[in-house]
């Protein structure tokens, strides 16, 4: 594997869904919980 000199780190993509708001705020918490570094969210809202 490549070395370009900076840590690893990973993330997390949930897919948003405008009618689930509040769940996608509690996965996002759990997230940077766990210790996740990256969160990314799609600018698609309007998916189900």
């Amino acid at each position: 594997m490549t070395d370009y000199g900076q840590p690893l780190r990973f993330g997390f993509f949930p897919s948003p869904r405008a009618d689930r708001v509040g769940h996608l705020l509690r996965l996002v918490d759990v997230a940077e919980a766990s210790g996740l570094g990256l969160v990314s969210v799609q600018d698609h809202p309007y998916q189900r």
